[in-house]
């Protein structure tokens, strides 16, 4: 069965990423992964505030796709984006990767270049950037 990996960190970009992900597994009957990746900071606001709204905000887009039919399931995981997005497209052997480009900045561009062109260049299967 193919397996989609939808990386979400909650942007406007990133929802389109999700939902061409649904129509994709939609249409080749594939799973889905939700995949969140927070910071260390956004973890101690979480924590300090009791907030669980990235687990809620997962688990809401799982529900709209397990309402067109489709299997997902999420993952909230903390560290660098593109290593956990690299870890978990192992660790669910996906067959695709959706991924929001970020708006270029100077430094992203120049120093660390954009998490969408540092996925491609590190996982063994497909990625579309939206």
């Amino acid at each position: 069965m193919p397996r989609i990996l939808v990386f979400f960190d909650g942007s406007t970009q990133s929802r389109k990423g999700f939902d061409l992900g649904l129509e994709m597994a939609t249409r080749f009957r594939a799973d889905m992964v939700v995949l969140r990746v927070l910071s260390t900071v956004e973890i101690e606001v979480i924590l300090d505030r009791k907030e669980d709204y990235p687990v809620r905000e997962l688990r809401h887009l799982c529900n709209e796709a397990r309402g067109r039919g489709i299997h997902c399931q999420y993952r909230a995981d903390v560290g660098d984006p593109v290593e956990r997005i690299v870890r978990a497209s192992e660790d669910i052997d996906a067959s695709l990767i959706m991924i929001s480009r970020e708006p270029l900045t100077e430094t992203n561009s120049t120093t660390r270049g954009s998490q969408a062109k540092r996925t491609i260049d590190l996982v063994g299967c497909s990625v579309t950037v939206v």
